[in-house]
């Protein structure tokens, strides 16, 4: 991250912070379960999500959407890595 000092330190702590996307929560309840299965995530996975959980995995998602690599035609997500399955 770049920009002066003052503003990595909050922006380190604010970003990351479920608190600071209170009012976009709903897209964490909205996504949840779609998420979750293209994911892998389990139950107890998808019922503890943080708001950067969502992030990420939308992140994932796009990425393999407009970014694709070379992979198989079943690549899947790792759970917890967020990592595409490479098959080559």
């Amino acid at each position: 991250m770049g920009g002066c000092p003052y503003c990595q330190k909050e922006d380190s702590y604010r970003f990351p912070a479920d608190s600071t996307y209170t009012d976009e929560w709903w897209l964490v309840d909205d996504l949840r379960e779609p998420l979750g299965e293209c994911m892998l995530w389990s139950e107890e996975k998808k019922q503890s999500l943080t708001f950067m959980d969502i992030y990420n995995a939308c992140d994932a998602v796009t990425s393999r959407m407009f970014e694709p690599i070379h992979a198989c035609d079943n690549a899947t997500y790792t759970p917890d890595a967020l990592m595409i399955t490479r098959c080559n």
